[in-house]
């Protein structure tokens, strides 16, 4: 053999070796399955804030709503980030993160009515625990 099939074994096809390819298929589900607040949604130094809470799947519904009519109308009253993550198989419930970022907060003030939302993931949390609870 004079090298002929040396060269036929190390012919470039263009593609990444198959090891690789599933590397980088496993790293893309994983991102998919923790959606995660992005950098670029950020200005400058401000502090995020996130809660996540747990909603049983028989009310799921009611927080979404149809063609995500309620969801979307917290997002739009409150300017808060809400997203309901695809559910684990098995589980009875879904998690809900709700986040923003705040550029000061200011948890020493004295005012009258302590009910007032520090933010505006805060306000959306309150909005969608009555919307569970009721």
């Amino acid at each position: 053999m004079r090298g002929g099939g040396f060269v036929n074994e190390m012919r470039h096809t263009g593609k990444r070796p198959q090891q690789h390819r599933d590397h980088d298929r496993e790293e893309r589900r994983d991102q998919k399955r923790r959606p995660v607040p992005r950098a670029q949604e950020n200005s400058g130094n401000d502090e995020l804030v996130v809660y996540r809470i747990l909603c049983p799947d028989r009310v799921i519904g009611n927080v979404i709503g149809k063609n995500g009519k309620v969801i979307n109308s917290i997002r739009q009253q409150t300017s808060a980030k809400v997203k309901v993550v695809d559910p684990h198989p098995g589980a009875d419930k879904r998690v809900i993160l709700v986040y923003c970022f705040v550029k000061h907060r200011n948890l020493d003030v004295n005012d009258d009515d302590d009910r007032e939302p520090v933010c505006t993931a805060q306000d959306a949390l309150l909005k969608l625990v009555n919307l569970q609870v009721s």
